[in-house]
């Protein structure tokens, strides 16, 4: 027998989906014809003075804390720094706290910067199942987009109260994302979809967190397409 609190959890899944599908759908409507986004050019710090000096005051704010008044400054330049960037970010998911609000934006500096050195550390974290789930399924979520411009797993949807399975509460598909991905300069590899795929179906296959099951299976299916 179910506890009041549990009925409780249940009946808010579906309001919690309902509301997501129509943020999804208000994406989906305002890009309907864009099917991915490419992989534009940008300013290269080799190339350009003013860039090199910003991207070292962001790396220094974002590593030392000083002056800290510019930290929201250096979150923004740091993903447009295709050379001193990638490191600064691998260790913000390294150190990423795994709840909600601090993963969304972990990925939200990350998704512009396609950057191996930042891929490396999101697949390990994927993998590692000392690491929590909510994060794992954050890093899916961002290997996900990083594979398939266009594709959001929409990964809170596999932590909201009362969540059981896909065939039970009910899942979203996939969303459009119109972020502008740029090249590191260690770039992504070729076969990058391929291996994300491949990871997720491993996880789907073998992790002992239902939830994380669920969001690696979706994915895995999102990128069968």
């Amino acid at each position: 027998m179910r506890t009041a609190r549990e009925s409780s959890d249940r009946n808010l899944v579906p309001l919690v989906l309902r509301a997501i599908v129509a943020l999804a759908w208000v994406g989906l409507s305002a890009h309907a014809s864009v099917a991915q986004q490419p992989v534009y050019r940008q300013q290269r710090q080799r190339d350009n003075v003013h860039l090199r000096s910003d991207c070292r005051l962001a790396v220094q704010v974002l590593t030392h804390g000083q002056p800290a008044n510019k930290r929201e400054w250096a979150l923004w330049r740091i993903s447009g720094c295709d050379d001193s960037g990638p490191p600064v970010l691998a260790r913000m998911w390294r150190e990423v706290a795994a709840d909600s609000a601090s993963v969304d934006e972990a990925i939200y500096r990350s998704v512009r910067l396609r950057d191996r050195r930042v891929y490396d550390v999101v697949s390990a974290i994927a993998r590692d199942r000392s690491v929590p789930a909510m994060k794992r399924a954050a890093a899916l979520h961002l290997l996900g987009r990083w594979a398939q411009e266009g594709l959001s797993l929409h990964y809170e949807q596999f932590f909201v109260p009362g969540f059981e399975s896909v065939e039970r509460s009910g899942v979203i598909h996939q969303g459009i994302s119109d972020d502008t991905q740029y090249e590191g300069t260690q770039p992504l590899p070729a076969t990058i979809k391929a291996d994300v795929q491949r990871l997720a179906r491993d996880v789907a296959a073998t992790d002992p967190s239902y939830r994380l099951r669920a969001a690696a299976k979706l994915l895995a299916s999102s990128l069968s397409h």
